[in-house]
């Protein structure tokens, strides 16, 4: 045998047998100082609780706040927005679980009364804004004058007051309504004071239950329901000005809605303005203080 192959066998032989002879010296040498001194053994290792670690309770968490209907009444007027729309959607989940309960049914739509009447309520002094500025309403071009601008408000709501006068005398107001309607009844008392007001000739009311073919005819679903009707020249022409509660300027704008679908054209006109109009950012400096 040769050198070469009896030195490579020796190398083999000394690879396997020393990790066995020096198997009593692998394992190193703990620190007796770590698991036998107590400030440094610490933790579950050394058989203690670990009281610094947060620890789970059986105490329940608070539960989120249950709608039970109670609202004050006085404050919903004034509630903001985003609270006020919460709170209509709380009560109306609490009255869907119960949809039996008159009670839950009648608090849910007495609650939507308000934000409607909310509602109307801005959109009146928005319009009033708009009226007193109206440089302010961006869909809708002015003169670049003051005086300008309050002629035309002053033709445009002499001219409304014009067509009304020329529907009062060839066509009529038409109410249809129910014995047992509490809106009709105040509808009728509304419909009493336009007449008083604006001089109308014509207004007929009409019993549902009396003259079902009639209703029928116009489509009543809902009452009170108000139309108008007439004779033009296109023949008889007849518009519903809205169905439901209707105020006095429900009244009006139906009526120029109706005459503007019959002859083709607007209540009122605006011409066209050739002059250049007022920037919004010069209506701004006009209305800011000197010196700010």
């Amino acid at each position: 045998m040769s050198y070469h192959r009896i030195f490579t066998l020796l190398l083999l032989y000394l690879s396997i047998a020393m990790p066995v002879f020096g198997s009593n010296d692998a394992t190193p040498s703990r620190n007796p100082n770590f698991y036998d001194d107590p400030n440094t053994c610490i933790g579950w290792f050394c058989y203690e609780d670990p009281l610094d670690y947060p620890r789970e309770t059986n105490q329940e968490k608070p539960s989120a706040t249950i709608f039970n209907g109670d609202i004050d009444w006085d404050q919903v007027w004034t509630l903001p927005p985003e609270d006020l729309k919460r709170l209509i959607n709380d009560t109306l989940s609490w009255a869907q679980q119960s949809p039996e309960d008159e009670k839950r049914m009648l608090t849910y739509l007495s609650l939507q009364g308000v934000a409607m009447r909310r509602a109307k309520a801005f959109q009146e002094a928005w319009s009033a804004a708009i009226l007193k500025y109206p440089v302010l309403d961006e869909g809708v071009q002015r003169s670049p004058t003051t005086a300008a601008t309050n002629l035309e408000i002053i033709a445009e709501r002499h001219d409304r007051e014009k067509i009304i006068s020329q529907m009062r005398e060839h066509m009529g107001l038409i109410l249809f309504m129910s014995p047992t309607c509490t809106y009709c009844m105040k509808e009728k008392d509304i419909l009493s004071s336009f007449v008083d007001k604006w001089k109308w000739k014509n207004l007929t009311v009409i019993n549902i239950y009396e003259h079902p073919e009639l209703a029928a005819q116009y489509g009543v679903q809902i009452v009170p329901d108000i139309w108008v009707v007439g004779n033009t020249d296109r023949g008889v022409r007849q518009s519903r000005i809205k169905a439901g509660l209707a105020e006095h300027a429900d009244l009006e704008r139906g009526l120029l809605t109706a005459w503007n679908q019959w002859f083709g054209k607007s209540a009122y006109e605006r011409p066209e303005m050739v002059e250049n109009l007022l920037p919004f950012k010069d209506f701004l400096k006009s209305s800011t203080p000197s010196g700010r």
